[in-house]
């Protein structure tokens, strides 16, 4: 059976929801997961390689970038998303907002984006998946947020919907 593509919009509903979630997970259990302790900032590798294990239990593809800034900006690395959808490619990026010279709403989902066409040169793509995560030392504290993610989106073990596999780990 293949899988639906998905439109820019569903996409950035997703990420919208997925974000909202993640935000309030971190504030109400304070867990800390690397730097998701302070998410949005500073947790944009963390929020982006969750947010790609997501994708892979709603079937769009979507990369973990890493960027390498451009010039005078900061001398930080970044991470964010590429995704590919029923109208080509785009962006996803959950933690814009920690940026002083971002005014991209967050999250930011656009087939287009000249904030990191500009501003980051990208050094690393990654395809990330939920046994990706397992094979790292914060594989149970990003599955446990992940597990609630999906719970709460009503995304569930074989759900007939999603076509979605289990969540045990």
């Amino acid at each position: 059976m293949t899988s639906p593509t998905l439109t820019t919009t569903e996409i950035e509903n997703y990420a919208s929801r997925f974000s909202e979630i993640l935000a309030r997970l971190v504030k109400e259990n304070g867990r800390p997961v690397s730097t998701l302790v302070f998410f949005p900032k500073g947790g944009c590798f963390n929020a982006s390689r969750l947010f790609c294990a997501f994708r892979s239990e709603i079937r769009f593809t979507a990369t973990q970038v890493t960027g390498d800034p451009i010039g005078k900006f900061t001398k930080s690395q970044h991470g964010w998303i590429v995704f590919d959808n029923s109208s080509g490619k785009g962006v996803i990026d959950l933690t814009c907002e920690q940026f002083d010279d971002c005014d991209l709403p967050c999250p930011f989902v656009s087939e287009t984006s000249h904030w990191h066409d500009e501003r980051w040169q990208i050094v690393e793509r990654k395809l990330v998946s939920r046994k990706d995560l397992t094979n790292e030392n914060l594989a149970e504290p990003e599955l446990d947020y992940l597990n609630e993610i999906l719970s709460e989106m009503g995304i569930s073990k074989q759900s007939p919907e999603h076509g979605v596999s289990s969540l045990v780990r």
